[in-house]
């Protein structure tokens, strides 16, 4: 069993799909499923995979590793790297999964410790999915704001407003005004919380 980084290369066009596993080759495996299959997460992988066809794609690792709180680091540096957020250039669809990296042991001392309550957890656990490289919440390529954050847990304005402040409070997010418009706020996610 290899843990550590991987690429999935599109070799007619060059680009790039970069993901982490503790098992590398379990996870190849389950790709390649998926991709036969016509069920990949990746919408834009599946349809290049589709197109292109199975011989035309490389599997392979880039990196090993043997600590597993590296991958989400490493993970991260190589999609910056490849630029395969980019979708003239790679196949990722969503900024970089930092819940890869909130595992069981934060989520515990979150929750146990009374810092924040479960509800408020299921929150920052959705907010987390729309990191980007820098921390920013990003959201249909704009940055996240509260009436998104609405529509995504389906929570009334009182009640998410009650939850992101106490997160703030926590250091867990930030609220950032926008530059181009004083009336508009973002969040942003404390990062070093998370990795």
């Amino acid at each position: 069993m290899s843990m550590g980084i991987y690429k999935i290369e599109n070799m007619v066009n060059g680009k790039v799909y970069i993901g982490s596993s503790k098992d590398i080759k379990q996870r190849f495996r389950q790709h390649l499923s998926d991709l036969k299959n016509n069920r990949h997460h990746s919408i834009h992988l599946q349809r290049a995979w589709n197109k292109y066809g199975e011989s035309n794609f490389k599997f392979s690792i880039i990196e090993e590793l043997d600590y597993i709180n590296d991958l989400f680091i490493t993970e991260r540096h190589y999609i910056i790297k490849f630029d395969s957020l980019n979708k003239n250039k790679g196949y990722n669809i969503k900024p970089i999964f930092v819940e890869k990296s909130l595992n069981n042991n934060i989520i515990q001392k979150l929750v146990t410790s009374k810092i924040i309550d479960l509800l408020e957890l299921g929150v920052l656990a959705i907010l987390i999915r729309y990191i980007s490289n820098d921390g920013t919440l990003i959201y249909q390529e704009r940055p996240l704001n509260q009436k998104d954050i609405i529509k995504m847990t389906k929570l009334g304005r009182s009640k998410l407003s009650l939850i992101l402040n106490h997160l703030q409070e926590v250091n867990l997010i930030s609220k950032l005004t926008s530059k181009k418009d004083q009336r508009k706020n973002y969040y942003v996610l404390n990062v070093d919380m998370a990795n």
